[in-house]
């Protein structure tokens, strides 16, 4: 008979990311806000949410049980049912109020590739966030919590 212990834990896709994106995000000033390793759901959803000083907020997004997609949302919190948040709308659209394009959602794929995902979706972060951050206003972030998801 099989125990728990025989199964093979695999850690949740947010815990990956912050595993990678924790030290870039603390030098931009961003705290980590919640445990990003549980999985929660049926479909495995799993968040790491971060603040900055500045007043920004990102929630990294993981679902890999349903729509096997990855989002980033900023803002501000919209809600925090089971332990996942929900920002106010996607970063793409803050991101395009500066003039950068990054996805709405990421296709996770399987395996191997999660992590590839995972690479783009810190890549991406790594390109815009910079550039975005020191000029972010409280303006932005209530006009972007104004417009419709992936405005």
């Amino acid at each position: 008979m099989m125990r728990a212990s025989d199964f093979k834990h695999t850690p949740s896709e947010a815990s990956v990311f912050h595993e990678l994106a924790g030290p870039f995000l603390a030098n931009l000033g961003f705290a980590l806000v919640n445990d990003p390793r549980p999985k929660v759901g049926r479909f495995n959803a799993s968040t790491a949410a971060y603040q900055s000083p500045q007043g920004l907020s990102l929630c990294v997004g993981f679902e890999p049980g349903d729509s096997n997609t990855a989002e980033i949302s900023c803002g501000r919190e919209w809600s925090a049912e089971q332990q996942c948040l929900l920002m106010a709308n996607h970063y793409s659209v803050l991101a395009k109020r500066f003039g950068i394009d990054v996805p709405l959602f990421y296709k996770l794929g399987y395996g191997e590739e999660k992590n590839v995902t995972i690479k783009v979706m810190l890549a991406d972060l790594m390109r815009s966030l910079p550039a975005i951050l020191p000029r972010v206003t409280v303006d932005d972030l209530l006009s972007v919590a104004r417009d419709r998801p992936g405005a």
